[in-house]
């Protein structure tokens, strides 16, 4: 009987160690299965992040095309406003030279109008002279090779003067005999 008694205790330990072994695995189990389903919590919260930044990746790869093609169009742009500044700098720089050979010119205009004033205001003294006078006054004296007057076609410059002013012209069509002026020509 000691052997039965034995056998007994020691199935009774075998089932009490299956048992607690038992209990022991389910709780295990039950751990493990909480880890699992955090852990697959955690997984799922990671994927959806992934999935989201994948999305925000797409949006902005689709921005950055979008913003290149921006940036292309602005760069021509800007490179055929710079062309046309250019241009317009050359066409600013010409005018630029023109207007200086414009003003050259009427600085020579005014010089040559002041000499011609000059010139007129001492015809016009010389001819107020000689109506005064009533005679020849000394350059037409000395320069009697001068045809006369009546020779000469109405409205004709006086000879060898190129720069007659229209008050010598008018004495010339009138009939009477045109003053020489000294020109600086």
């Amino acid at each position: 009987m000691r052997a039965i008694k034995l056998f007994l205790i020691m199935g009774v330990a075998v089932i009490a160690m299956s048992a607690a072994s038992a209990q022991s695995k389910k709780q295990m189990i039950e751990i493990l299965t909480l880890k699992a389903d955090s852990l697959q919590k955690a997984l799922s919260a990671k994927s959806e992040s992934f999935h989201q930044l994948e999305i925000k990746q797409a949006r902005l790869e689709g921005a950055t095309e979008a913003h290149n093609e921006v940036i292309k169009r602005l760069e021509s742009k800007a490179d055929s406003l710079t062309a046309l500044l250019m241009s317009k700098d050359t066409t600013i720089q010409s005018l630029t030279t023109k207007i200086s050979a414009l003003r050259n010119v009427v600085d020579v205009l005014k010089a040559q109008e002041k000499e011609w004033s000059t010139q007129n205001e001492v015809l016009q003294t010389e001819l107020a002279a000689f109506k005064q006078k009533g005679g020849v006054p000394e350059a037409i004296a000395k320069d009697a090779a001068v045809p006369a007057a009546s020779s000469r076609p109405s409205g004709a410059k006086v000879p060898g003067s190129k720069t007659a002013s229209p008050t010598v012209n008018k004495v010339a069509e009138a009939g009477g005999e045109p003053l020489q002026a000294t020109a600086k020509e």
